[in-house]
């Protein structure tokens, strides 16, 4: 299982707030960035055209 998740969010004013992924189990990956950005990234390395 892949998590793509910065395990935070942005409050009102503007602070980092950290949370835990709830779902994630040992053996699963996460990583700790915006799915916004990295999902291409991931999708290119899982079909090799990263």
């Amino acid at each position: 299982m892949f998590f793509l998740d910065p395990e935070g969010l942005a409050s009102v004013e503007g602070r980092f707030v950290p949370y835990l992924i709830e779902g994630a189990r040992a053996g699963d990956r996460v990583c700790r960035q915006s799915a916004l950005t990295e999902l291409p990234k991931l999708a290119a390395l899982l079909t090799g055209r990263g």
